[in-house]
């Protein structure tokens, strides 16, 4: 009798065979680490046999892949909740194709040098020890490194370039640090100028991420927590206020050359 395939599982055996074959495993290989057989690999990476999301979660753990195929899982599944290993706002930026965010005190973490997140760290956490604080610094700046496919697009307050944080030279090199990387054609950095009276005000951050399959994810930093969200209601306020922060800023130009300006008055 010949083999059904579904056509919808074919998709996710598609891209299982992709992440395998990226990894450079063998379907044997594979099969040993999750303790089936090498015809199981076969089967669902030819669409004939539909995996569970305990597979799904397990292949993506023994290949490293951040959650591509549980979410690819949950989109085919039309499970439409927030996996809980994707309200880490770390995880979720990897897996996002956009993200937009808002920051109206502090520069954004994905933007801060290593002296400015270690400063920030000292003030929000004194009793950190020296391991950790590295750990957390390191953690911090190198995750913009993991978004070279991530279209990143950043609204700030004029405060937040302006306000002195830490030693001049450590400003300074922030600055320095903003101007080159938006060089980089992914990264749109616009500021809100002092005097826009429309700007709605916001007292906390949030960032609005794409999914690979088009699902919008809302995340607002909140005192103590975040608040992660995939509601269309909530989002969808989210991606408005963000738009009305937006009309009130610089274009990107504009704010390059503030940022400059500021610089050379510190």
């Amino acid at each position: 009798m010949a083999e059904v395939v579904l056509e919808k599982w074919r998709r996710w055996g598609d891209e299982l065979r992709r992440l395998r074959c990226a990894a450079k495993k063998t379907q044997a290989q594979l099969a040993g680490l999750l303790h089936v057989a090498p015809v199981t690999i076969s089967a669902w990476e030819r669409g004939t046999r539909t995996p569970n999301r305990d597979i799904a979660q397990a292949i993506d753990e023994k290949l490293e892949t951040g959650g591509v195929l549980d979410q690819l899982w949950c989109a085919l599944a039309n499970v439409r909740e927030i996996p809980e290993e994707w309200r880490n706002f770390a995880t979720l930026e990897r897996q996002a194709t956009a993200i937009r965010a808002h920051q109206p005190l502090v520069i954004p973490g994905l933007l801060q040098t290593k002296a400015y997140a270690r400063h920030i760290m000292l003030q929000w956490e004194p009793e950190l020890d020296s391991d950790q604080l590295e750990h957390q610094v390191t953690a911090r700046t190198s995750r913009l490194d993991a978004l070279r496919r991530t279209a990143l697009t950043f609204v700030l307050d004029e405060g937040v370039v302006s306000r002195q944080v830490g030693s001049a030279e450590l400003m300074r090199s922030q600055l320095d640090h903003i101007l080159n990387v938006i060089d980089d054609h992914r990264i749109r950095v616009s500021v809100i100028p002092r005097n826009a009276p429309l700007r709605p005000l916001m007292i906390s951050s949030f960032r609005i991420m794409t999914l690979p399959d088009g699902r919008l994810v809302g995340h607002e930093e909140l005192m103590w927590g975040v608040h992660v969200t995939s509601s269309a209601v909530e989002v969808e306020k989210m991606a408005s206020v963000f738009g009305s922060l937006q009309a009130e800023a610089l274009s990107p130009g504009a704010s390059a050359d503030l940022i400059a300006d500021l610089r050379k008055e510190i």
